[in-house]
């Protein structure tokens, strides 16, 4: 009889757990299967948002500021200042230290909260852009000289000189003068008229290179027609970025709410991109609503939006970026005199964490 009564004491057990499930009801036992998403572990996050501000008149600090705004926190960190502000600002790609110039000089800072920029060298003046080329062991930067040969904005040729520091920095010497050629305008790279190239670069990663996260070359192809008065994906209607034709691009954390925006002409005949402009709206498809994110058009930008940490980071057009949840809410906002927003690997010393919970 043993047998008969341990499956008589499982048949209880059973019992219970099924009137238990059943008055929690089916939300609480979904619940129980599957933690909703808020209480799973969500993925670290291990970048930030980098941004400058500019001063103004009347303005606390008459410095440029670079600022961090770390999404675990929900916290604004001050990095560094300068007078003359932050150009060329490029990290060593494993983001042990940033370098940059400001004015005729170049430094570089342990990639750091609290980190102290050291003088590496100074720039002879007439300077363009400058970098470290690994085979000579030394500094270089180009100068231009004089105007472009023509009016033609596909065929910018100029007269130039390329210098270079000796090893240990100081003296810079030029090592040669001839003719260049327009390779690149968006990152204002330069080639010799015959085609080689004019130096090899150390590896970096430049604020340019996570800045294109957010332009068109990322999220091409990734967008959907939708029409914004019955927030609804529709059919391609033939218009391209040629009409009035609105696209949704749809974020990551919830595929069923993204942004909706109008792309943009051509940002000028010698560059090969195709910008948006505002308003932008945040949309979900789900409920049928739009709710305006980033206000009037304010003209033509190149970067829509970056998504990272389950946020959507919108660098704006000149200045004013704002970063919105998956929910639409906006969680940080900078004013009009900022301006270079990007996402960007956490500072050493800041341990990957999760969101702050929202």
């Amino acid at each position: 009889m043993s047998w008969r009564a341990g499956l008589l004491r499982q048949r209880i057990d059973l019992l219970v757990v099924a009137l238990v499930f059943s008055a929690l009801g089916r939300a609480d036992v979904e619940s129980l299967a599957a933690p909703p998403l808020s209480s799973r572990g969500a993925e670290p996050c291990d970048h930030v948002i980098g941004y400058f501000l500019f001063p103004y008149q009347g303005s606390p600090s008459q410095q440029v500021e670079w600022w961090i705004f770390d999404p675990r926190r929900s916290v604004d960190q001050f990095y560094l200042s300068s007078t003359r502000g932050f150009d060329g600002v490029r990290w060593d790609t494993a983001y042990h230290s940033v370098t940059f110039s400001s004015g005729d000089s170049v430094y570089r800072a342990e990639w750091r909260l609290g980190a102290k920029p050291q003088l590496i060298i100074r720039l002879p003046g007439g300077h363009g852009r400058w970098w470290f080329n690994p085979d000579s062991g030394c500094w270089q930067t180009l100068c231009l000289l004089g105007r472009p040969e023509t009016d033609d904005p596909f065929d910018d040729r100029r007269a130039g000189e390329l210098w270079q520091s000796g090893r240990e920095g100081g003296t810079w010497r030029r090592i040669r003068a001839d003719t260049l050629d327009l390779a690149d305008p968006d990152d204002d790279r330069w080639q010799w008229s015959d085609g080689s190239r004019i130096g090899r670069e150390a590896p970096i990663i430049a604020l340019e290179d996570l800045a294109s996260e957010a332009y068109e070359e990322a999220w091409r192809g990734k967008t959907a027609f939708i029409d914004t008065s019955t927030i609804t994906i529709t059919k391609d209607e033939g218009n391209g970025h040629f009409g009035d034709q609105w696209f949704f691009l749809a974020l990551q954390a919830a595929p069923r709410r993204g942004i909706a925006f109008q792309p943009g002409g051509s940002g000028a005949p010698e560059h090969d991109w195709s910008g948006v402009v505002g308003p932008f709206y945040f949309v979900d498809l789900d409920r049928r609503m739009k709710t305006l994110v980033e206000g009037t058009d304010g003209g033509m930008m190149r970067s829509l939006a970056a998504e990272r940490c389950g946020l959507l980071l919108i660098p704006g057009v000149s200045g004013n970026p704002l970063v919105i949840d998956s929910s639409g809410r906006r969680v940080h906002s900078q004013p009009w005199n900022s301006e270079g927003a990007v996402w960007v690997r956490a500072p050493r010393g800041e341990a990957p964490g999760h969101p702050k919970d929202r």
